[in-house]
């Protein structure tokens, strides 16, 4: 796993980017440093071989599998997708957790097999 946080990021969508090039089951916790922060977009490009759910929980740290997701992000095997959430935007108030999975809702545990899952986040 890989992951980068760029403050000073310069977008009409936000001012911090944050990158995760190989996102699994194990969370990368608090990954916005526990801040009241607005998500604005986030691209998911799914390299694996099969549906993967990109899970946001809100909070400084998650236990995937267990704690409920804020966001479940489906992306199906070998594609992109955006998501835009223009206006509002969508509030975490202590911080960001990232985890990719196999399995929606609350539950599952297993990393996306036979390619990576890169997630990019712009945050405000």
């Amino acid at each position: 796993m890989s992951l980068t946080v760029s403050s000073g990021f310069s977008s009409p969508l936000g001012t911090l980017l944050i990158v995760q090039t190989a996102a699994t089951a194990t969370p990368d916790n608090d990954i916005t440093g526990g801040t009241n922060l607005t998500l604005n977009a986030m691209e998911a490009v799914n390299g694996s071989s099969a549906v993967c759910y990109v899970k946001l929980y809100a909070g400084a740290t998650a236990t995937v599998g267990t704690d409920a997701p804020e966001l479940i992000f489906p992306v199906a095997a070998g594609t992109t997708r955006t998501l835009n959430i223009v206006g509002t935007g969508h509030v975490f108030v202590t911080g960001i957790c990232l985890a990719a999975v196999t399995t929606a809702g609350t539950g599952g545990t297993n990393t996306p097999t036979g390619g990576n899952v890169k997630v990019s986040i712009i945050t405000t």
